[in-house]
């Protein structure tokens, strides 16, 4: 909280203003709003891209800006087409899924740079021969114990009106209600990961759920029953937090979140992990020796807020996410003999 008091004595110290220096001030302004203005009246005829490439890092080569101005612009037109899928539309790829759900206080509109990621997201699965699926808040509401289970999150801790963290839980739960199957982050794509009938026609360890980043809930696989058992435990490891001292803090507040409880579900060997298959974002350009740093047997690379701020783009500053993954995509086949998934 901003203590707006001050003390007598930090009054006392501060410096007088008089009339005649206010009234400087006040013309000094009329006039910078008047230049404002000018500005504004002759420069409506900027383009969006003029205006928005301001937040894109000026390290971002200009045909990978190109690239994701092209792949985001129908969904900027109309947003509900991030959420198209057709189960029965006869194509028999694996179907590859995410889940985003706008929060609370952004009205319902998805940001430019969510529209972006899921657009390069989108863009790679599918060249990679798989099926992309953008799972939401409805997809969730059809588990048929969903008021059941947002009650029981009640109890779980996490800041209240935390939708976030909430939507995460909820993710798993929208995964048991489609059927199962494979799910990524929406920052996570695929390197090496091209899918055929040989290797994905089954779900692999006999469907039983398995993580691909050991906890971190980057990349993820199991059948419908499975994904219900998960969801169900992560919840009740949630509300046991409060109990077993397992109880986080984050920014000041009590936070017990679905990575936190997914951690103890791993330690209590409930499902499969098979570590070092997901890689993180690695530093731009990729030089040869950043080739060999990305382990063959990885299967995608996890854009998470850590990696991508650990290379220099910080997601709070600058609309960067996307481009990073896209550049990341295109070096990785042009410079590391990777497949071309961008």
């Amino acid at each position: 909280m901003v203590d707006c008091t001050e003390s007598k004595e930090r009054q006392r110290r501060r410096p007088v203003v008089t009339l005649a220096v206010r009234a400087q001030l006040v013309s000094f302004a009329v006039g910078l709003l008047f230049l404002a203005t000018s500005w504004s009246n002759t420069s409506t005829h900027r383009s969006l891209r003029e205006e928005t490439n301001a937040a894109i890092p000026p390290q971002i080569l200009p045909e990978v800006i190109e690239i994701v101005e092209d792949l985001v612009a129908p969904f900027l037109e109309d947003q509900n087409r991030i959420y198209e899928f057709d189960a029965n539309d006869g194509d028999d790829r694996p179907a590859m899924h995410t889940f985003f759900a706008v929060q609370g206080g952004q009205n319902g509109t998805i940001s430019q740079q969510d529209m972006e990621t899921l657009a390069v997201w989108k863009h790679a699965w599918s060249k990679a021969g798989w099926k992309p699926r953008v799972l939401n808040i409805d997809h969730a509401q059809q588990y048929p114990r969903y008021d059941e289970t947002i009650v029981r999150l009640k109890d779980v801790p996490m800041p209240e009106n935390d939708d976030y963290n909430r939507f995460c839980y909820l993710r798993h739960f929208a995964m048991a209600a489609v059927g199962g199957g494979w799910m990524s982050d929406y920052d996570t794509v695929p390197i090496n990961m091209t899918a055929n009938a040989v290797d994905f026609a089954e779900l692999p360890n006999e469907a039983k759920f398995t993580t691909y980043q050991n906890y971190i809930p980057a990349l993820l696989v199991g059948s419908a029953e499975e994904w219900e058992r998960i969801a169900e435990s992560l919840v009740q490891e949630g509300i046991d937090s409060k109990e077993n001292g397992r109880l986080r803090i984050a920014n000041g507040n009590n936070l017990f979140s679905d990575m936190f409880a997914m951690e103890a579900l791993v330690g209590k060997r409930q499902l499969i992990t098979s570590e070092h298959k997901v890689g993180e974002a690695t530093q731009l350009p990729i030089s040869e020796k950043g080739c060999r740093y990305i382990n063959k047997r990885q299967k995608a690379i996890h854009f998470s807020h850590h990696s991508v701020s650990r290379i220099g783009f910080h997601l709070g500053k600058c609309r960067c996410r996307a481009y990073v993954m896209a550049e990341t995509l295109r070096e990785l086949s042009t410079s590391c003999d990777y497949p071309d998934y961008i």
